[in-house]
């Protein structure tokens, strides 16, 4: 009897897909944004960007109490296990977070001229890693023998970029070099914030059921106050 391989498409590869959109079109956004109004360099896009997350989850929010009222309803009904305190002080957190993520993303390495302009994408597996032990370590996630061995795999690889890309850079004199250690930090400690972001709002929609546009909502406005 003949046996095939089939391969499952999962529904929620549907986020995964929508991620992979967002994250190119806010690349464009921000090129397009740098060449038309020569914003790149400029703590304006973190105004813009937070008042866009307050008014998208606003609208949206309101959208789903209109119109989905049933639906509202039955989830406002599940108690989160978290008070509101800590709720609120981890919408903080997390909107501090993504206010620090994007503001050494947008402000201060773009400063840094002489740095490979690739080089936040290529080490962009440490928020893989930072969140993995997130994960693992605080939110007490199971950790299985493949997923240990990946995780390795990817430090490895992250390790071979930093120093491949360390002597392969031209450094012209003792301040270009100084300039690339400050820019690798910058750009960790960018991947680790978005990590510390994405940790937190999974524990707040997984955890205690708060709504992710309400959540959106309060995190621009608190963003905005930033």
């Amino acid at each position: 009897m003949k046996q095939c391989i089939r391969i499952g498409i999962r529904h929620n590869l549907i986020y995964l897909l929508m991620l992979i959109i967002f994250n190119f079109l806010r690349k464009v956004d921000l090129i397009v944004l740098d060449k038309v109004f020569e914003l790149n360099t400029s703590i304006i896009l973190v105004i813009l960007m937070f008042f866009g997350e307050f008014f998208a989850g606003l609208i949206i929010y309101i959208y789903q109490n209109n119109f989905c009222e049933k639906i509202i309803t039955t989830y406002s009904t599940i108690s989160p296990p978290d008070s509101i305190f800590k709720i609120f002080l981890l919408l903080f957190m997390a909107s501090l977070f993504d206010f620090m993520e994007f503001l050494i993303k947008t402000y201060y390495i773009p400063k840094f001229e002489y740095i490979s302009k690739t080089l936040e994408l290529r080490l962009s597996s440490f928020l893989t890693l930072s969140a993995a032990l997130f994960f693992i370590y605080v939110l007490k996630f199971q950790k299985y023998k493949h997923q240990i061995f990946s995780l390795l795999i990817i430090l490895t690889c992250l390790i071979i970029i930093g120093i491949s890309e360390y002597f392969f850079q031209h450094f012209d004199d003792e301040r270009t070099g100084k300039d690339f250690f400050a820019t690798f930090f910058l750009i960790l400690l960018v991947h680790f914030f978005n990590s510390l972001l994405d940790s937190i709002e999974k524990y707040l929609i997984e955890y205690d059921f708060v709504d992710p546009f309400k959540a959106l909502m309060f995190e621009g406005l608190f963003g905005i106050i930033l």
